[in-house]
This record gives C-alpha cells, sequence and structure tokens, in this order.
C-alpha cells in the first residue's frame, strides 16, 4: 500500500507537471498568436502606410503637373500677346509704308503727267512704274547710245513689245 501511495503521489506529480507543461504551452501558443497577430497588423499598417505615401506622391506630383500646365499656359498666352503686337507694329509699318508709296506715286504721275494707265511694271520682278514716253516697238531704240534702256532697272528683263510688260498695280519699286 505504501509503494501504491507512492505511485499515486509520483502519478500525481506527473499530472501535475504536465498540466502545468499545458498551461504553460497554452500561453506560449498565446503569445506567439498575439505575436503573430502583432506583426500581421505591423505589415498590415506598413502596408497603409505604403499606400498613403503612394497618394501623397502621386496628388504631389499632379499637383507639379498641373503648375507646369499653368506655366505653360501662361507662357503661350504671352508668347501670343507678344505675336499680336508685333503683327499689329507690322501693320501699322505696312500702312504706313503704303501710304508713303500712294504719296510717292501721286508726286510721280504729277511731275511726269502720266496717268495710271499709261505706266508698266516689269513681268519678271514687277519692278514698277515705267513709262512708255515714245513708241511701242521698244526694241527699235533700244540700245540707243549703247544703254539698253528699254529694260528693267532692277533686274534687267526686257522684251520689245510693249504690252509684254504688265499693267502697274500702283506698287512701287519689285515685289
Amino acid at each position: 500500500a505504501e509503494r501504491r501511495a507512492e505511485l499515486d503521489e509520483q502519478a500525481a506529480v506527473v499530472a501535475e507537471k504536465r498540466s502545468l507543461e499545458l498551461h504553460s504551452m497554452r500561453i506560449r501558443v498565446q503569445q506567439v498568436r498575439a505575436e503573430a497577430g502583432e506583426a500581421r497588423e505591423a505589415a498590415r499598417l506598413a502596408q497603409l502606410e505604403s499606400r498613403e505615401q503612394e497618394r501623397r506622391n502621386e496628388e504631389r506630383r499632379r499637383q507639379q503637373i498641373a503648375e507646369k500646365l499653368t506655366r505653360l499656359r501662361q507662357e503661350r498666352e504671352k508668347q501670343a500677346r507678344l505675336q499680336q503686337k508685333e503683327r499689329e507694329r507690322r501693320e501699322r509699318e505696312l500702312a504706313q509704308r503704303q501710304q508713303a508709296a500712294d504719296q510717292e506715286v501721286e508726286r510721280f504721275l504729277k511731275e511726269n503727267g502720266a496717268t495710271a494707265g499709261d505706266l508698266r511694271m516689269c513681268r519678271n520682278c514687277r519692278a514698277g512704274p515705267v513709262e512708255n514716253q515714245a513708241c511701242r516697238d521698244l526694241g527699235l531704240h533700244n540700245n540707243e547710245s549703247g544703254g539698253n534702256l528699254n529694260r528693267c532697272r532692277n533686274c534687267g528683263w526686257f522684251s520689245a513689245e510693249w504690252h509684254d510688260w504688265l499693267p502697274w498695280d500702283g506698287v512701287m519699286y519689285p515685289h
């Protein structure tokens, strides 16, 4: 009976030891699970932070693009204004030159007693006005005194027929 009591006591010690080991194992499993949960949570948080950083980067990139587009639009508008001013300046200059040319034509016609219908211009370079003060056969008197007088004073074009020369369009000089 003593032996039986001793065996029962050893069995109780072993059972208690197993119970403590099992309890210890359960605690360790809970710790491992908690650590795994914390690791999953940390990984999830890291993933969320990464997504948030990507979102901020994308937003920053879009903002930079919008700013660049605004600068480009402003630059284009500035260039358009400058081009418009330049066009207006050229138009004023052209109008002034045209007015001066018209005045020169009027002066020329008055000084020479000619009418615009009598005047011609070079078929090649459109230089004008050219007035025929003699006969219509320009080749007949062309080389008198070796001057080749009936050629275009600008480019040297020549035709013996007065009607080969274009009617003058009222614009002075070649064009």
